[in-house]
């Protein structure tokens, strides 16, 4: 019985009633972190910082005055260290300056991602100008000149979205910092798939890293930034082919560890590839096993992500369940699967104690524990290359092992502080990593619910007299509101965080109970033992374990593939509160632990905890404040916007306007692995607002128009959505289908917009309807008569007598000349240049007709179509109209407020 209650204690967990308050020292390591979120939140930094002044217990006179200066200290420290931490961006040579253009480089590979659908994200490091290799074929070689030496785009030097840093003119200068280089499975076909330490020579063009921007975001991707990559890569192609690629054996440890990783990986997916059957979803959920030849069922390719961290075998759809079931963080790297290291050393130290129990008369248990633990987590880190999530895993569970060490069991919170300490001290950056602050405030969220976790096996004792079967039924029962009520709390502490990136919610956490269990005790240990057998060359036990290992994963999948049939895993689409509400938020769950605590052990409630409640609601509720404001102001001026949203290539324009809004178009793009409707349009939709639309407008059926608007129809409150008959007529397939199907499931009403039509919106406000005209008595016109670029449809926004802006599509130029020429009042002081700006849709005269005093346009950076066309360019400055286009500003918004019963145009805004 006492060794019995000896492995309760050591495996089952430290005591959990207990959760004592801050104490001083993680206060101060709170105030180091506000310092550091005060670099780019400082609302939020700064009022962090009032908590940790103003809630605990200060004291009198001389130690409150010493207290605060303490925090105040940390609090500077933290923003130094950021600061001094933040990467400068460097100055770059010439040569790799010029958009588009192709050149041929050479460098190393420093890292080898797996990306889903058979995709592997490189990040190269030293690249610097080659020659020609000498045995390229002559012919070869001539094509490589011609691709060189092509003149680059006219564009290139018109500032969009322009590299950030100085330049320097050396054709032989080694490029500072990474290079993003994505590949897939067709342009590896002939070179294989490559390894960090390799050398590698391409004809590639480089673009500036970064995305689409909005409010608040920098010119160039913050994520990528911190990692210094300041620079992507693109392939050069011709006649369907990538011209030159060619990767050679590395040198050094780092490309022998690559090496030995990638061939027991070869080795598992050669003999997953035998031992498991297809996947029955048909080729969308097939995985080829790069290497081996075999094709296998995606449970299996689920296990090399598990323990190799390479997703690429993994296929879109998969990838889409589980994020959708809110389970996609356990294809991750990261300290869940770190926990398999634990459980072998759980396994091996209670072999220990079967065959040499002296040893813990000299080493406690636990101590030993920490010690068994920390070979199997170093393995599983050289197994997975130690990616930064792995990374960061392992300094939270070091700084816990060595808690653990001191016997400061007692104190839970001190591990998670140390933890976190930790990871500032190795990266001070890590602090706006957002999967930092996932892991970290997940792990808070499961300390904080310790009390409940209490109270609930209080409730469910088993009792020694109890019956076999009701003493297992009551195990079972505790065992699975235990990880219920843990996952709910974990789920709870990241909400914010989530919400306030995302603008979306998974509620199917329950799935966690049904996953992550079988994941944990079978599928990990089972795929881990299943390699060490494949590395030792016994391949038939090997294949058994896999196939065993594969099953839960195979169980899952079949899962949720039909509650996705039936509707059952679906988004909620939510508001996304500012910074500052999130922190008010985290202020509330924390008192609101500590009071249930309180409560619990009988305790009255202190003060601290009543004053940490107070503050909380405050903040949460001052975050909607310059919203507040806005909305107030914007209803005093009785203010119209038109917002034209970043979103590359495509086209979104969102029209605001007293007491409603409307979307017309989406943007979208063919890639399968991006969705610009759920990750750019929704959530600058919801940025504070919820998510309701008054109509959605499809002005087109093109898809970088209309496919952003699946995810818009699908998950938010839409009042009508209107095309043209058109349009409307040929919605039976492709994007067109898409969105009517979207519709008619939501109850959303679709409504035909017709020639000389106006959508009313608010006290002489409206949308005028100006194309396209639809003759009466005529069939419509099929696609081989009208393409759908001139059938777009052309909105006029107007108030009474005063046009606003004008919208045309993608309208090529003989229907922007029959629209001129058709008598109708074009004249608006801004008009949104029909098709992106492109050459094709120039047309002086009707430019003249519409008279704008500001032409817009929604273009890509660097895009080979050259949006806005240089001949549109240069007509616009003739004629000293400001051309402003997302690919130099990002996101921007147009303003116009009411003065005495007119619209007055504003200077435009982010």
């Amino acid at each position: 019985p006492r060794r019995c209650e000896t492995y309760r204690r050591l495996f089952v967990g430290m005591p959990r009633r207990y959760l004592p308050s801050l104490l001083f020292r993680q206060t101060l390591i709170l105030s180091l972190i506000a310092g550091a979120c005060a670099v780019r939140a400082p609302s939020v930094g700064a009022a962090l910082l009032v908590l940790l002044v103003f809630v605990p217990e200060r004291g009198r006179g001389g130690d409150a005055v010493r207290r605060g200066l303490k925090l105040l200290a940390a609090f500077l420290v933290g923003a130094v260290a950021v600061v001094l931490a933040l990467p400068e961006v460097p100055d770059k040579p010439s040569w790799a300056a010029v958009p588009r253009q192709a050149l041929l480089v050479e460098g190393l590979v420093d890292s080898a991602a797996g990306l889903p659908g058979g995709r592997v994200r490189l990040l190269l490091r030293e690249l610097k100008q080659a020659d020609i290799p000498s045995d390229v074929a002559p012919e070869h070689r001539e094509r490589m000149r011609k691709a060189m030496a092509a003149p680059r785009f006219a564009h290139a030097e018109s500032g969009k979205k322009s590299y950030a840093g100085g330049l320097f003119r050396d054709d032989r200068a080694v490029l500072p910092g990474l290079v993003s280089l994505t590949l897939d499975a067709r342009q590896m076909e002939h070179c294989g798939r490559p390894l960090p330490g390799q050398k590698v020579t391409a004809l590639l063009r480089l673009f500036p890293s970064g995305g689409s921007r909005n409010a608040g975001e920098s010119g160039f991707g913050r994520y990528w930034a911190a990692r210094e990559v300041w620079h992507n890569a693109r392939l050069v192609w011709s006649r369907g082919e990538v011209l030159f690629l060619r990767f050679e054996a590395g040198k050094g440890w780092t490309y022998a560890s690559a090496a030995m990783r990638e061939s027991w990986r070869s080795a598992m997916m050669a003999l997953l590839g035998k031992g498991m059957p297809p996947h029955e979803g048909g080729a969308e959920g097939m995985a080829s096993a790069q290497g081996a030849g075999a094709a296998f069922s995606q449970g299996a390719a689920m296990l090399v992500a598990l323990l190799f961290g390479d997703r690429s075998v993994l296929s879109p759809h998969t990838i889409d369940l589980f994020t959708r079931a809110g389970l996609v963080h356990s294809l991750a790297l990261s300290g869940q699967h770190l926990a398999l290291a634990a459980l072998f050393a759980v396994f091996s130290v209670a072999v220990l104690s079967l065959f040499a129990p002296r040893v813990f008369q000299r080493c406690p248990r636990r101590t030993l524990l920490a010690y068994a633990s920390l070979p199997f987590a170093l393995a599983y880190l050289f197994l997975g290359g130690a990616p930064f999530s792995l990374v960061r895993a392992a300094l939270m569970m070091l700084a816990g092992a060595v808690f653990l060490c001191l016997r400061r069991a007692s104190a839970p919170l001190d591990a998670l502080f140390a933890a976190v300490l930790l990871l500032f001290l190795a990266w001070p950056p890590a602090v706006f990593e957002l999967a930092v602050q996932l892991s970290v405030l997940a792990v808070a969220g499961i300390m904080g619910s310790m009390p409940l976790l209490s109270a609930h096996d209080a409730r469910l004792a088993i009792g020694r007299t109890e019956a076999l079967w009701r003493r297992a039924a009551k195990k079972l029962l505790r065992a699975a509101a235990s990880l219920l009520l843990v996952s709910l709390a974990a789920q709870a502490a990241v909400l914010p965080i989530l919400v306030m990136n995302f603008g979306v919610v998974s509620p199917q956490f329950w799935l966690n109970l049904v996953w992550l269990p079988p994941l944990t005790f079978l599928t990990l240990p089972l795929a881990a033992c299943g390699l060490l057998l494949a590395v030792m060359d016994v391949p038939s036990l090997a294949s058994l374990l896999f196939t065993l290992a594969a099953w839960p994963a195979e169980l899952m999948l079949a899962l949720l593939e039909k509650l996705d049939s039936v509707g059952g895993l679906p988004f909620v689409q939510s508001f996304r509160p500012s910074p500052l509400s999130a922190l008010g938020y985290g202020a509330v769950l924390a008192a609101a632990a500590f009071m249930a605590q309180a409560r619990l052990d009988g305790r009255a409630v202190g003060a601290s905890l009543k004053r940490l409640l107070a503050f909380g609601a405050a903040i949460f509720l001052l975050g909607f404040v310059p919203r507040c404001f806005d909305d107030g102001r914007a209803w005093l001026e009785k203010r119209v916007s038109l917002t034209m949203i970043d979103v590359g290539a495509g086209q979104a324009v969102l029209l605001e306007y007293p007491g409603g809004r409307i979307l017309v178009d989406g943007g979208g793009s063919t890639s399968p692995f991006f969705d610009c409707g759920r990750s750019i349009v929704a959530p600058r939709l919801t940025e504070g607002r919820l998510p309701r639309l008054d109509a959605v407008i499809v002005s087109h059926c093109d898809v970088d128009h209309a496919r952003g608007l699946r995810w818009i129809l699908e998950h938010f409150q839409v009042g009508a959505l209107y095309w043209s008959a058109i349009s409307a007529h040929r919605a039976d397939s492709g994007e067109g289908l898409a969105l009517r199907e979207r519709a008619r499931a939501r109850g959303i009403p679709e409504r035909i917009l017709r020639q000389g039509e106006a959508l009313e919106l608010n006290e002489g406000l409206k949308l005028e309807v100006l194309a396209p005209a639809l003759p009466e008595g005529l069939p419509l016109p099929s696609e081989k008569d009208l393409s759908s670029n001139s059938a777009s449809l052309a909105l006029r926004l107007s108030h009474k007598e005063q046009g606003l802006a004008l919208l045309c599509g993608d309208m090529l130029s003989a229907s922007l000349k029959e629209l001129a020429h058709s008598g109708q009042e074009l004249a608006a002081e801004m008009l949104v240049l029909p098709h992106h700006g492109a050459a094709s849709s120039f047309q002086k005269a009707f430019y003249r007709k519409v008279a704008p005093r500001v032409a817009l346009a929604s273009a890509a950076p660097f895009s080979h179509f050259g949006f806005p066309s240089r001949i549109v360019r240069e007509e616009m400055a003739r004629n000293s109209i400001p051309l402003l286009s997302t690919s130099e500003l990002g996101t921007f918004s147009m303003h116009w407020k009411c003065e005495r019963g007119r619209y007055v145009m504003e200077r435009p805004g982010p």
